[in-house]
């Protein structure tokens, strides 16, 4: 039996293997087409080989595919012109299997801007310098990117920056120049007690640009933030490792001033201390404790945002949840409000009830709910089921029921299994005559459709199983077999009361008028 290697050698450029290195600490496919050599089942069966930049355009990428491979003298490899060109996106999926949309977003990205390089150059400037590079006169473009929606580029905000003039020793900054050297980036640099911070980088083109500052900062032994943001403060990292929760205060000597600047890491300030901080301290005292966050040089107050104990960031308090059951505040997408309990819950510690319509605390919390839910909850399915007897449904049905449609849904026809319905709007006749509710097994035959007399819709009273999704596949298969009106429910199982008042005001439907499958929502 003939041996078969277990892995491939792939073979990379030298210019490309350049800009991979150059990105391999932000890129995992940048490391991994940096491997020389691959197992078989992280590729896919017809990978692609030779890779390189293209000469046509560098920031796309050139490869062979096998049967190129074979029919190419090897001295031939690099330069036919039979090598295929794709953008880098869509080159990942020719050559690794099962590798996430971020990654690959990420790459294609980064491997654009290194391999177009715009040129610039980086210059740290400090005092005065700082407002001449704020100010947006200074810009190459002054609507452009996150530098140009910057609150602090007017002209009005000049007095603002005072406290990075007054305390350069602590604060210098980082400013990106382009080849007529304007402003095309900038980030604030930090040095005190030990630590080398770089603030949140602002460009003209931030898919294009960001890199080249925090691979700088990586080099010059600065962490830089790990989200680009005001409600990232506490996360930092260099190129190449992981993301770090720091929490910093520091001493400025000149921290006391008229007008204070927006700002979005170090944004509390304790004036009777002189200190900023990244974070809102436990023993925190409020009297004196601000928040600089305010665009018109003033302060809010210190507890104008809330940290979110989740998600790990800062949060204005009308887009955070309290859990009063915690102890702790987080972003209002990781709870629900609880109308029968006054309060929220975590959505891991919640359930919806169908009964009360509303969230509560699940089995697990159970100890947490009002003491009168479930009391409440037994009286709605009293109130049901005796509903449901009365309209002659099964009581074990009436779940099911219930969970399709409330039982006074305003329909232009009736479902209960009833010998006479309510009376159509704007139908010719105001009574159906009665007609046998179908079973699955029997619902095959509709009557004959006129402007006088339109289709009796059918009525189904025996659906088995107790799997709502299944529930919802039976119905709809009942109906398309009884004329096709499953037009009308929703995926989720319940009536589209838009559609049916729509269909059922302004005409009498006909056999010609049934959409066909392909216009149906299933």
């Amino acid at each position: 039996m003939s041996y078969e290697r277990k892995t491939v050698d792939i073979y990379i450029s030298r210019e490309l293997a350049q800009i991979l290195k150059a990105i391999e600490g932000e890129s995992l496919v940048a490391k991994l087409l940096l491997r020389p050599r691959h197992p078989r089942e992280v590729l896919v069966d017809d990978y692609v080989n030779y890779i390189s930049l293209s000469k046509q355009d560098k920031s796309k990428l050139s490869y062979l595919s096998k049967d190129r491979i074979d029919a190419l003298d090897e001295t031939e490899y690099w330069s036919s012109s039979k090598r295929y060109m794709a953008k880098p996106g869509s080159f990942i999926s020719k050559l690794f299997k099962d590798i996430p949309a971020k990654e690959v977003e990420k790459f294609s990205t980064l491997l654009r801007s290194q391999s177009k390089k715009p040129p610039f150059t980086f210059n740290i400037v400090k005092g005065s310098d700082i407002k001449t590079y704020y100010y947006y006169q200074s810009y190459a473009s002054s609507d452009r990117g996150t530098l140009g929606a910057s609150c602090m580029k007017h002209d009005h905000c000049q007095r603002y920056l005072d406290l990075y003039i007054e305390n350069q020793d602590n604060v210098t900054m980082l400013v990106m120049l382009n080849d007529k050297d304007r402003l095309i980036g900038r980030a604030l640099l930090w040095d005190f007690d030990g630590y080398k911070i770089m603030d949140r980088i602002y460009t003209q083109n931030d898919e294009e640009l960001s890199f080249y500052f925090k691979q700088w900062a990586t080099e010059n032994g600065y962490f830089y933030k790990s989200e680009q943001n005001w409600f990232n403060t506490l996360f930092f990292e260099q190129v190449g490792t992981g993301k770090k929760e720091m929490k910093i205060e520091f001493t400025l000597p000149n921290i006391k001033q008229h007008y204070y600047p927006y700002m979005d890491t170090f944004k509390f300030i304790d004036l009777d201390k002189g200190k900023l901080y990244n974070y809102i301290p436990e023993d925190v005292d409020f009297s004196s404790f601000r928040t600089l966050t305010a665009s018109d040089g003033g302060k809010h107050p210190g507890d104008y945002l809330v940290f979110d104990q989740i998600d790990r960031v800062m949060r204005y308090r009308n887009d955070a949840a309290w859990i009063q059951y915690g102890g702790y505040w987080t972003g209002r997408q990781n709870a629900v409000y609880s109308n029968y309990n006054d309060c929220y819950i975590l959505n891991q510690d919640s359930v919806y009830n169908e009964y009360l319509d509303d969230h509560i605390f699940n089995e697990e919390n159970d100890s947490r709910n009002n003491p009168k839910i479930k009391e409440l909850i037994e009286q709605r399915k009293k109130e049901r089921d005796a509903m449901m007897k009365k309209m002659g449904v099964k009581s074990k049905a009436s779940d099911y029921f219930a969970d399709w449609r409330p039982m006074d849904f305003d329909s232009p026809f009736d479902y209960r299994p009833q010998a006479v319905a309510r009376p159509r709007r704007n139908r010719a006749v105001e009574v159906v005559e009665e007609v046998p509710a179908p079973t699955l097994e029997n619902a095959t035959e509709v009557t004959d459709a006129t402007p006088e007399r339109p289709v009796d819709e059918p009525v189904v009273n025996a659906i088995q199983g107790r799997n709502t999704r299944d529930l919802i596949r039976q119905y709809q298969e009942a109906m398309e077999r009884a004329g096709g009106f499953s037009r009308w429910l929703r995926p989720e199982g319940r009536w589209d009361d838009l559609i049916v008042r729509n269909e059922a005001e302004p005409q009498v439907p006909t056999p010609e008028a049934t959409e066909t499958q392909e216009d149906l929502p299933f």
